[in-house]
Order: C-alpha cells, then sequence, then structure tokens
C-alpha cells in the first residue's frame, strides 16, 4: 500500500492533485489508511466490493454493503461498469497496422491515456522530465 501512496504522490509533484479526476480500485486495495489518505487529498475513489463486506458506519455500527448504500441512496455497480476493462485497454491499443511489444504496451496505454485525457502537454511541460 505504501507504493500506491507513493505513486500518487509522485503524480501529485508532477501533475497536480486536480488532474485526477477519480481513483478506481478492485477489493485488494480496500483498507482504511488508504481510503484515508485519497480522502485527506480530496481525490475521489471508487472501490469495487462485494455486496456482504461489512462497513464500519459514522456510528460505529457494521453493516453490509448493500444495506448501507440501500439506506443512504448510494448507487451500487453495474457489470457494464466492472467490465470496462475489456475495452477501455483495447481501444486505447488497437490501432490499424499497429502492433505492440508485450513489455511496451504498458508504456503506449499510459501516452495514450495522457492524450485522450487531455494531460498530454502538462506531462511533457513537467518538471520531472525537465530533469530526465
Amino acid at each position: 500500500m505504501v507504493e500506491r501512496i507513493e505513486l500518487i504522490e509522485r503524480h501529485i509533484k508532477i501533475f497536480s492533485v486536480h488532474k485526477i479526476r477519480c481513483i478506481f480500485g478492485d477489493r485488494e486495495f480496500i483498507s482504511g489508511l488508504w481510503s484515508a489518505f485519497l480522502s485527506d487529498k480530496g481525490i475521489h475513489f471508487v472501490m469495487r466490493i462485494k455486496v456482504n463486506f461489512q462497513i464500519t458506519d459514522a456510528g460505529g455500527i457494521s453493516v453490509s454493503a448493500k444495506t448501507l448504500f440501500i439506506e443512504n441512496d448510494l448507487p451500487i455497480g453495474s457489470g457494464e461498469v466492472e467490465s470496462a476493462h475489456r475495452y477501455v485497454i483495447q481501444d486505447r491499443l488497437k490501432i490499424a497496422g499497429a502492433w505492440w511489444k508485450e513489455n511496451n504496451a504498458g508504456y503506449m496505454s499510459a501516452l495514450k491515456t495522457l492524450r485522450a485525457d487531455d494531460n498530454w502537454e502538462d506531462c511533457w511541460d513537467s518538471e520531472f522530465l525537465k530533469a530526465a
């Protein structure tokens, strides 16, 4: 978890916290320290959990996630959202006539994401790259 915090701190140093719209994570990313860090930074986050996952509410009472969400009229994720990973990366990497070595696919995806999110210029203007 320390690595995640260091990664986000590094991103904030280069691009600023305002460039982070939201962080998505799976069950293994759930922890009080991680969610407190994100909340303290003002970073919105969405974590995938099982509906029977136990959450301690503001009153210190442990309830299932489903119960808490329903009582507070909060949305419960759908299969469509959870399966987004199947097409988002493909849309970013599948280009007619292009091919990527497995070792380079992550770098290409990151670069295409920067461009798609209108962060391209911020990346090249960052102090991190100027120092490189």
